[in-house]
C-alpha cells in the first residue's frame, strides 16, 4: 500500500501495480484538474466534450513520453506530473542573435519551476507555504551548477520536472532538474540546486529545515523510490 499522495489529490493503492499504470492515471487526473475550470464555463455540449476528451489525451500523452524518457535516461526519481513547467511553449522573443533561446532562459525556466513545484507542496502541506513566505525560516539558492546539453529553438515545447535528493546536512537540501526538449525528445539541460534554509526574521542567519518541512521533502524520496523503474529500487 503506497501511504503518500500528491497535491492533485489521487490515493495510491496497490491496484496500481506500476509506476507506468500509476504515470498514467496521474496524468488524466492532472490535465482533468487543469481543465475543469474551463469545463465549467462553457455550455456543456458534445463538441466541448470532445475538445475536452481530446485535450485530455494529448497532454496525458506528453506526460507519459517525458516520464518513460526520464525513467530511461535519468534513473527514475522524476515525477512529471508534478512538474513545475508542463507543455510550457517557446517564446521567438526568447531567442538571442544566434538563433537559439539564450542560456540565461534556463535559468528563469528552472527557477519557475522550482518555485510552481514548491506551490505544488504548498496545496498539499499548508505548512509549506509558511516556508515560502520570506517571513521565518525559509529557503534561498545557494548555488547551481547547469549543464546545457542542446540547443532549443522557437518553436518548441518544454517540460522542466525537479526531483528532491536525499537529505545530508541540518540546514540545506538540493534539486536535480532537467529540461526535456519536446521537438527533439530528449533532454536539453540538466541542473544542480542546493538550497539553503535563513531565518528570514532574524537577518537571515542560517538555520535548521524545520522539521515539518523536512518531512515533505523525505515523502517526496519516499514516492519518488516507489514510482522509481523496477530496476532503479
Amino acid at each position: 500500500m503506497f501511504r503518500s499522495r500528491l497535491s492533485i489529490g489521487v490515493r495510491y493503492n496497490s491496484s496500481l501495480a506500476t509506476s507506468a499504470q500509476l504515470v498514467e492515471r496521474l496524468a488524466r487526473t492532472s490535465v482533468r484538474a487543469a481543465l475543469a475550470k474551463t469545463a465549467g464555463e462553457v455550455p456543456k455540449s458534445e463538441s466541448v466534450e470532445n475538445a475536452l476528451a481530446t485535450a485530455i489525451e494529448a497532454e496525458a500523452g506528453n506526460v507519459r513520453w517525458v516520464q518513460e524518457l526520464l525513467n530511461k535516461t535519468e534513473g527514475g526519481g522524476y515525477i512529471v506530473p508534478e512538474a513545475g513547467l508542463l507543455n510550457h511553449n517557446i517564446f521567438w522573443g526568447d531567442m538571442d542573435t544566434f538563433s537559439h533561446v539564450n542560456n540565461v532562459m534556463y535559468l528563469k525556466w528552472f527557477e519557475t519551476a522550482r518555485v510552481n513545484l514548491f506551490g505544488i507542496y504548498g496545496k498539499r502541506y499548508p505548512h509549506f507555504n509558511e516556508f515560502m513566505s520570506g517571513k521565518g525560516v525559509g529557503p534561498i539558492i545557494r548555488s547551481c551548477e547547469l549543464a546545457w546539453r542542446y540547443p532549443i529553438t522557437f518553436p518548441d515545447t518544454i517540460t522542466v520536472v525537479h526531483k528532491v535528493e536525499p537529505l545530508t546536512q541540518k540546514d540545506r537540501f538540493s534539486l536535480k532538474g532537467v529540461v526535456v526538449s519536446h521537438n527533439a525528445r530528449k533532454v536539453a539541460a540538466r541542473i544542480s540546486e542546493i538550497i539553503v534554509t535563513v531565518d528570514y526574521a532574524n537577518g537571515g542567519v542560517k538555520a535548521p529545515i524545520p522539521d515539518n518541512v523536512r518531512s515533505v521533502l523525505e515523502s517526496r524520496l519516499e514516492l519518488q523510490r516507489e514510482l522509481a523503474p523496477a530496476e532503479d529500487q
